[in-house]
């Protein structure tokens, strides 16, 4: 008798997956909807689950999944070009004013927008959010810019993103005042 090589993938439920990862089960699911995570398997009408592979590689990446846009530049420098930073002669590469973890002056800012730019010109002819580069790919471990090919932080929530705007035009109308009535100016506050 001869062994059964072909094992069945072991499917897990939504409880089960909360268990593997640091995530309540609302940021499991919009972490699904956003595509950093895989789509659930139909079982039946109301019952889903998902392959217990497929979790377990983005279990693996988890570490660099909280990395901020400018570390991940960092990291992926790191990756592609084994050496100091300073010696990396790529200077056609997006990723080159950041290779050292720094946004140098006069450089964009808008990081999420410079890995979207490199993922595009990785795989101009496909669609980003199709890119299997978030598990191994080819050989080749899992790419940290993956979670932020399509253009924004999916890490940021939507709430989160509208409280940081809040805040910041909050600054900006402190600043504006603050400018305005500064001493040492003529101006003198209006009535």
């Amino acid at each position: 008798m001869q062994p059964d090589h072909h094992k069945p993938e072991r499917l897990l439920r939504l409880p089960a997956v909360l268990t593997r990862i640091p995530y309540k089960r609302s940021r499991f699911l919009a972490l699904v909807r956003e595509g950093v995570f895989p789509r659930p398997v139909k079982l039946g009408p109301r019952a889903v689950a998902w392959p217990e592979s497929q979790i377990d590689v983005v279990v693996e990446r988890i570490p660099l999944l909280h990395l901020s846009p400018l570390r991940v530049i960092a990291t992926f420098c790191r990756e592609c070009f084994v050496g100091p930073a300073k010696a990396c002669t790529a200077k056609s590469c997006v990723f080159w004013p950041y290779r050292r973890g720094t946004i140098p002056d006069g450089s964009s800012r808008e990081l999420v927008k410079v890995i979207k730019e490199y993922c595009a010109g990785c795989l101009p002819e496909e669609n980003p959010s199709g890119c299997s580069a978030g598990g191994e790919y080819r050989g080749l471990p899992p790419c940290p810019c993956w979670p932020f090919r399509m253009g924004r932080n999916p890490y940021i929530g939507p709430e989160v993103q509208e409280k940081r705007r809040q805040h910041a035009l909050g600054q900006l109308n402190l600043l504006g005042s603050q400018a305005l009535f500064a001493p040492g100016l003529d101006a003198t506050p209006p009535a």
